[in-house]
């Protein structure tokens, strides 16, 4: 209730916050719960029912809308998911999120659950390989939509870091063939030229981020390696898929 009072009384106000802000309150204030907390329970029918009841009246109290609005017409503007959606969403990524480590595949089969299939393609990086490599700790808050003005000043301090770097410093980047079948992996200099380029055959971003990077790494001269893929940046100094397995160690892909 005092979340839904600060988002109304906050819009209300003259020249108060406008509705894709109020939007951003009931995220942070409202949904973050249902999704961290509520998800996590294992409530009653009738708990849940009373639940999706609390969070359809701040749905429409943040819209404005009245408070008898029809319960199909308000999940058709997508603003927000149910208290069960929420909860299978939050369950299907702790999964895959496990699944891509060998010690959360052997917690998942201690839970006598089965690790996610499509997670079963990575492997070990070789130690002569993984011992060379360091990433920096990634930066939060940065949202795509949400931390946009964070982003561009981040972005900012790294090509300032990078233009008085004495080291070799390249940036990588994938991207998806019109087919969707296969990625382009690219290496580009601080000039912004194509050094090293390939086609990965795959249809996961993150493989073709890997790609990227095994690319660089198998560069002369090159030290440092900037690219804004956290998954693959979180997994590649733990394990690769195959294929940049394969580059790393000199074959065909």
């Amino acid at each position: 209730d005092s979340a839904v009072h600060l988002d109304t009384q906050s819009g209300q106000q003259r020249n108060g916050i406008k509705e894709d802000n109020l939007i951003r309150l009931m995220h942070a204030f409202v949904l973050s719960h249902f999704t961290y907390e509520a998800a996590m329970h294992n409530w009653s029918r009738a708990e849940s029912e009373t639940l999706n009841v609390l969070l359809r009246k701040v749905i429409k109290k943040v819209l404005g809308l009245p408070i008898h609005t029809s319960t199909e017409r308000l999940l058709e503007l997508g603003i927000h998911n149910t208290l069960e959606e929420i909860a299978e969403a939050q369950e299907r990524a702790q999964f895959a999120r496990l699944s891509t480590t060998r010690s959360g595949r052997m917690i998942l089969q201690e839970l006598g659950q089965h690790p996610m299939a499509i997670r079963r393609n990575y492997n070990d990086i070789p130690d002569n390989i993984r011992e060379n490599i360091t990433v920096s700790p990634i930066p939060r808050n940065m949202h795509p939509e949400h931390n946009v003005g964070r982003r561009v000043a981040r972005a900012r301090t790294i090509l300032r870091q990078v233009s008085n770097e004495e080291r070799g410093v390249v940036f990588v980047d994938a991207a998806s063939y019109a087919n969707g079948k296969a990625f382009v992996a690219v290496v580009v200099d601080g000039a912004g030229r194509v050094v090293n380029s390939a086609t990965v055959r795959t249809k996961d971003p993150i493989i073709a981020e890997q790609g990227a990077i095994a690319l660089a790494l198998k560069m002369d001269n090159i030290e440092v390696m900037c690219s804004d893929f956290m998954a693959a940046l979180r997994r590649s100094p733990r394990e690769v898929s195959e294929q940049t397995l394969r580059i790393l160690q000199g074959k065909n892909i």
